[in-house]
């Protein structure tokens, strides 16, 4: 069980076993305020990957021991998603897709940011397809290579 607090500059981490607390961080990062929901972190093997303002942190799963962390966006990283052995970034302004070590393969940015004006952003993937809308309402499908599909 993982259980998550967070302020506007970061997100504090609890890993628990039934009521006995086995760990816990703190991160903090700069960007946009990020919170805390079902997609914004994903475990996978043993590493915890947590988006947190414009950051995304590795934490070494269940110790909590920081493997690495990588700016993912020039303003604040919304969500991650397990994609084809690696991982894609729904940001603000970008988005990205990187390997478990933090390596970035590509990154795509639309002609505005990732949200919509009431505050809701569209943002899916099926199958192999990376499906975003921007604030002025440009739909945008990516390949799995971060290509723009016709």
């Amino acid at each position: 069980h993982v259980a998550h607090t967070s302020s506007r500059a970061g997100h504090a981490i609890r890993v628990k076993l039934e009521d006995l607390e086995i760990d816990s961080a703190i991160v903090f990062a700069h960007g946009g305020g990020s919170t805390v929901h079902e997609k914004c972190f994903v475990i996978s093997g043993e590493s915890l990957l947590i988006c947190c303002g414009d950051t995304v942190f590795s934490l070494q799963f269940p110790q909590l021991d920081l493997n690495w962390y990588k700016q993912m966006d020039l303003a604040t990283c919304f969500e991650i998603y397990e994609f084809k052995n690696d991982f894609i970034i729904h940001g603000e302004v970008d988005i990205t897709r990187f390997t478990i070590d933090g390596s970035v393969k590509w990154s795509f940015s639309g002609r505005d940011i990732f949200v919509s004006p009431d505050g809701e952003g569209y943002f899916n993937i099926i199958d192999d397809s990376i499906i975003a809308k921007d604030f002025c309402d440009n739909v945008y499908v990516l390949n799995a290579d971060g290509q723009v599909m016709e």
